[in-house]
């Protein structure tokens, strides 16, 4: 299965932070190669086993950083899952429109109309659609690095 492809792995002695940003650059890269993965995993009954393995040593790699067993799972889940969220909703963007153009292109009109419509708010609008223009993986490291700095702040080893 394309998990098996997977290079997620950090060199030794990377510090953890290292580690989940290879880990959630191979998963998005994966996801790139292979864009119906990310839905299939959202809705797969059963995980594959490499699935598994490959979480458990994610897991396991965090606890030798210093992670309690209890954060290291939802470090990994949390990431995991937000990797997945946050590429399906901006391949969902791509995608055609049923009137021409894409998906995101009729969302940034509607944003826009919004913002006309709604002037008291049309500054946090138009943040919102400077968002959208700037791409996916800008917005998916940005999203990834306030988790990490989330981590840092409540997890980390050096912070207890």
């Amino acid at each position: 299965m394309a998990i098996a492809e997977l290079d997620w792995r950090s060199p030794t002695g990377a510090d953890w932070r290292v580690e989940l940003i290879k880990l959630t650059d191979a998963i998005w890269e994966l996801y790139q190669r292979h864009p119906g993965l990310a839905e299939a995993f959202r809705t797969m009954e059963i995980m594959p086993q490499s699935g598994i393995r490959a979480f458990a040593e994610a897991v396991s790699r965090l606890q030798a950083h210093g992670f309690l067993l209890e954060d290291a799972v939802l470090a990994i889940d949390t990431l995991v899952d937000l990797v997945g969220d946050c590429f399906l909703g901006w391949h969902a963007l791509g995608q055609a429109d049923r009137q021409q153009g894409t998906r995101m292109e009729a969302m940034v009109a509607q944003w826009r109309r919004e913002a006309c419509a709604l002037p008291d708010h049309a500054e946090q609008i138009g943040g919102m659609i400077t968002v959208m223009q700037g791409g996916a993986r800008p917005w998916w490291e940005r999203k990834r690095d306030l988790v990490l700095d989330g981590l840092q702040q409540r997890y980390s080893p050096t912070t207890r």
